[in-house]
This record gives C-alpha cells, sequence and structure tokens, in this order.
C-alpha cells in the first residue's frame, strides 16, 4: 500500500503547506509534505502531532457557514512506513456536526510529514443546499 500511495506522486513536485491547508482545501487523492506547528509528545516508536483547529462550512441551522471545528482524536505518527488514521473534527460553535478524514501520514522529519487524504464525510468539496422548494 505504501508504494502504491508514493508512486501516485512520483511525476509531481512537492510543495510543503501546512497541516490544516491540507485539511482544509486538498483533495483526496493527493500526497503531500505538511508541515505542523509542534509534535505534542513522543513515544517509543511514533510521535503524536497537534491537530490544528481547522475552518469548515457548518450546515446546522444555528451556524450556517464557516466555522472552527476541532479535533479530540489523538494523531499518531509512526517513524516506519505510513500510519492510517481517521480524524474526526466537530464545530466548535454547534457541537453538533462533524467532519471525518480518512489519511495515510508518514513522519519524515523534525515537524514534516508526508500525508495523503483518502476522503473525507462529509465528502470534500463546496457545501450544498438541500432546502426544499415547494412545487406548484
Amino acid at each position: 500500500m505504501e508504494e502504491k500511495i508514493e508512486e501516485k506522486n512520483e511525476e509531481k513536485e512537492e510543495i510543503l503547506i501546512p497541516f490544516s491547508d491540507f485539511l482544509e482545501s486538498t483533495p483526496p487523492g493527493r500526497l503531500v509534505l505538511v508541515s505542523n506547528s509542534a509534535y505534542i509528545r513522543r513515544s517509543y516508536a511514533s510521535k503524536y502531532i497537534s491537530t490544528p483547529e481547522i475552518m469548515l462550512h457548518c450546515d446546522n441551522e444555528f451556524c450556517n457557514g464557516k466555522r472552527f471545528f476541532a479535533c479530540n482524536d489523538d494523531c499518531s505518527v509512526a517513524d516506519d512506513g505510513f500510519s492510517f488514521k481517521y480524524l474526526t473534527y466537530q464545530c466548535k460553535n454547534c457541537q453538533q456536526k462533524s467532519k471525518t478524514f480518512a489519511l495515510a501520514m508518514k513522519h519524515i522529519e523534525n515537524t514534516t510529514c508526508r500525508a495523503y487524504k483518502f476522503g473525507e464525510l462529509p465528502p470534500f468539496g463546496p457545501p450544498h443546499s438541500f432546502k426544499s422548494y415547494k412545487v406548484n
């Protein structure tokens, strides 16, 4: 699996982006280098990185716009090979809406990781309006 993830990005030059930007604006299927502000702690074979607050659209009727989302999940990144993670972010305003990211992450050096986004739920893309209209 690791070889397939790396093969998909061989022809593209990698640019270092913040972890928050990767989560907010990178579509699934991309392998990128991400920087993170700090590692929280280190254990024997893993590093635990901080999960930044991110700005996402919240479709809750009380929010209905861009709001800060926070993650309470631990994000450990192994020193060897990819670590496969689900990170769930929750709206800090209404505390009812969430977004889950399916990721593969590999520690490179210091505060840099290689990250691959498999997908998101709700899906990546602009928000959709699900208002119902009366048809005569």
